[in-house]
């Protein structure tokens, strides 16, 4: 069973809670005070002492940890389609006028790109 660590702005108190992640509440009730508005969780503290995954709500979650956590329910191929979307400037694109004395990286078709991306993953 997860420790939760909580701060007080309040009161200045720290406490834990001991709580399965299915009863995890992102706001606790200060049991010095009483006072919940200003309670909030102390992550620096948890991560000393984690031995489980910390949820963390909406309000809360990074950009990396909301990019991995979507990017965990895509299907194989949908992780595929997203690198191509993500990196086809380098393989399509208009022919642009090159300087004197320079020439265009022969582009290679979209199939064989295809296959080096499908290895990949």
């Amino acid at each position: 069973m997860p420790t939760y660590t909580y701060f007080c702005q309040n009161c200045k108190l720290v406490f834990e809670k001991f709580a399965n992640i299915s009863d995890y509440q992102d706001k606790e009730i200060c049991p010095q005070c009483g006072y919940s508005r200003k309670v909030s969780r102390e992550f620096a503290q948890d991560a000393k002492t984690i031995h489980t995954n910390i949820i963390t709500s909406d309000n809360e979650i990074t950009i990396g940890q909301l990019a991995s956590r979507n990017t965990k329910k895509m299907t194989r191929d949908e992780k595929i389609d997203k690198y191509y979307e993500h990196n086809k400037y380098k393989w399509e694109g208009p022919e642009l006028d090159m300087p004197k004395g320079m020439t265009h990286i022969n582009k290679t078709d979209k199939d064989s790109i295809m296959k080096k991306i499908e290895e990949k993953f």
